[in-house]
């Protein structure tokens, strides 16, 4: 992209951005362009007239943006683009001293002098992403009615998931589509996001409390650090919480609080999430971002807290996120949200969310606002709701699957009173499992007892209700349960079957409610099974 030499901005002074004629806009040449598409499918007929019908709406609907025109001096715009230019190189956009340069955004004929930066993230191609703050105190001064926000390149699903958040009474910030145009280059379609804050907080209804972010300044130091000047494989987990400072301010007084920042600091320090955060909302979130976005959210430190003083529990604030290359990666849960209560309301949300009834509903209170989003990126094709289908039926089959566990038995060496067999287990799966029982044969079942836990309890979240629960699995070696099953309880249960003994054990996510089995291999056999008598 060139970047244009002007001369200096005299603030206050409408200025049409270089490179176009004063009397055209933006705007203009967007509604000749729809007009001209609309006269081109006249001439060519009905044969391709659904994709030329959806391109001339897309462009049309377009042309009704507002245009937000930023005018940065020839030198400021350079250092800039170098800075974008670095950032592609090396995966990583870096907040750094000197990286915001004064500029004036403008839009309709209002004029707004500004502090204007590259907004911190991953970098990469030739995207612009800025970070907007406004100078001038008056509210009549501001920008879309907000003093700080984000320009991100726009996202349809980004705008979906926010609408369907919402939906839930989920906090989520909501953008307004703009167009964007950098000393009179054309960037496109692009969400303004408000930063949440005093102002923010106040629309939303809520009690007065404090909002928390997680910095993400260590990460990306330590990244652009083992980055260098050209790419790398991504070494810094960007899930985990421990690497990030903590921020809090009071939202009605914009000062710096440390209440709910102390809550997050527990949080890094070992405490349950469960005993800090809104499990059911935070699993709400989690499983929402699975449905819109197809995987569940990888960046875990681009989300804020609200500490409602109601319930004395931090709320999730979902903020808007550039996605990046490591999104395909494996889900993982970061260590401070490592906890199998809020891993149990995730499983429950994504069974609810991932029944079709849900998505007829969202359709039908959200799909007007998604249709729009979704024109604004020029896609042809699919509405944008085969994908959500896609993504949910995706949801429906990770609850149900194919091996939870990894199952084995060893039968004793010697058949005496007090016998008993071996059994071990270990969670394959990124959520906690419940240990139902064991399907004996073909037509028993043994439900499971507590009792029979011989060792491996670091990895049993056990309940008082007596439910048994396998933590999620974790990135290194499995981490295995070990059973002491006495030998009359299965064999007893079995000595009606005569074929070879067939042992499966019965588990579900849990917080799901379907169930599913998994043989469980027999390692050795050091005698015949005998038939033992109750």
């Amino acid at each position: 992209m060139k970047i244009t030499r002007q001369a200096a901005i005299v603030p206050g002074k409408p200025c049409s951005p270089p490179g176009w004629s004063k009397r055209f806009s933006l705007t203009w040449f967007s509604k000749v362009a729809a007009i001209s598409i609309l006269l081109v499918l006249v001439l060519l007929g009905v044969s391709y007239a659904p994709a030329l019908r959806f391109w001339a709406a897309s462009a049309w609907r377009q042309s009704s943006l507002p245009v937000v025109y930023l005018d940065v001096k020839f030198a400021d715009a350079q250092q800039l683009d170098a800075q974008r230019r670095q950032a592609a190189l090396t995966g990583v956009q870096l907040a750094q001293p000197g990286g915001t340069v004064s500029a004036t955004l403008r839009i309709g004929n209002e004029i707004v002098p500004i502090q204007l930066s590259l907004a911190p993230g991953l970098g990469g191609g030739n995207l612009w992403a800025f970070q907007v703050d406004t100078l001038d105190a008056e509210t009549s001064r501001h920008v879309l009615g907000w003093r700080h926000l984000k320009l991100l390149p726009f996202s349809s699903s980004q705008l979906g998931l926010a609408h369907s958040l919402r939906r839930e009474g989920i906090l989520a910030v909501l953008a307004q589509p703009v167009q964007v145009a950098l000393n009179g280059d054309a960037l496109g379609v692009y969400g303004a996001w408000p930063l949440p804050g005093a102002e923010w907080m106040a629309q939303q209804g809520r009690p007065a409390g404090s909002v928390v972010y997680l910095d993400q300044t260590q990460y990306w130091q330590e990244l652009q650090r083992q980055r260098g000047a050209g790419p790398s494989p991504l070494s810094v987990d960007l899930g985990n919480c421990q690497t990030a400072l903590v921020v809090g301010i009071d939202a009605a007084t914009v000062q710096p609080d440390d209440r709910a920042a102390a809550l997050v600091r527990d949080l890094q320090n070992g405490r349950w999430a469960s005993e800090i955060v809104d499990v059911e909302k935070m699993g709400t979130w989690l499983a929402l971002a699975t449905l819109w976005q197809g995987l569940p959210p990888s960046d875990w430190s681009n989300i804020a807290f609200y500490l409602n003083p109601a319930a004395s529990r931090l709320e999730p604030i979902a903020l808007p996120a550039q996605r990046g290359a490591e999104d395909s990666g494996p889900f993982r849960w970061p260590v401070c949200f490592d906890d199998p209560v809020l891993q149990a309301a995730y499983v429950r949300a994504v069974e609810r969310i991932s029944r079709p009834e849900y998505l007829k509903s969202l359709q039908a209170e959200v799909g007007t606002a998604f249709d729009d989003f979704y024109e604004l990126q020029l896609i042809a094709g699919s509405p944008g709701w085969a994908e959500l289908e896609a993504n949910q039926a995706r949801m429906a089959r990770w609850l149900t699957p194919a091996q939870p566990v990894q199952a084995s038995w060893i039968m004793p060496a010697t058949i005496a009173p007090g016998a008993v067999v071996q059994v071990q287990l270990a969670n394959l799966l990124r959520a906690p499992v419940e240990l139902v029982g064991f399907d004996v044969g073909k037509n028993t079942f043994l439900p499971f007892d507590p009792s029979w836990i011989q060792n491996g309890v670091d990895v049993v979240a056990q309940q008082a209700s007596g439910e048994v629960i396998l933590r999620s699995a974790g990135d290194g070696r499995l981490q295995v349960l070990a059973l002491a099953v006495p030998y009359d309880k299965i064999f007893s249960a079995s000595r009606a079957v005569d074929e070879p003994l067939e042992l499966r054990v019965v588990t579900r996510l849990w917080g799901a409610t379907r169930q599913q089995s998994a043989l469980v291999q027999l390692e050795s056999a050091q005698v015949e099974p005998v038939q033992v008598e109750p």
